[in-house]
């Protein structure tokens, strides 16, 4: 999946036709922040500290 930065939009892949959801963020000091209350904070790190997950072409992180 590799989704349009600024849409959001999925155009290949498993994911090709869907949207990333819009997620609520608050910027300060420097930092983004998760505020959206529909979502939670899992953890720090990535897939590649030791988990399994879907294997991507994406180089969106966050």
């Amino acid at each position: 999946m590799v989704p349009d930065a600024c849409s959001g939009d999925c155009d290949n892949g498993q994911a090709a036709g869907t949207t990333l959801p819009d997620v609520d963020v608050a910027v300060a000091d420097g930092a983004v922040y998760l505020v959206d209350e529909e979502y939670s904070f899992e953890h720090d790190g990535g897939i590649d500290d030791g988990e399994s997950g879907p294997s991507s072409t994406s180089h969106v992180g966050f």
